[in-house]
């Protein structure tokens, strides 16, 4: 079990695990920032 503050590379990427869990939250995040723009347009469209 690798815990998420060890920094145990990947030999072909070059970054920790660590950095590759906040790499998934942020894309995450951006996906669901990216689906309530989305949800928004809609509405402003339905709107004018």
């Amino acid at each position: 079990m690798i815990l998420s503050n060890e920094t145990r590379t990947n030999p072909k990427s070059k970054i920790s695990t660590k950095e590759e869990g906040q790499i998934i939250r942020a894309r995450a995040f951006l996906n669901r920032l990216d689906a309530k723009i989305q949800e928004k347009d809609e509405l402003v469209k339905q709107i004018r």
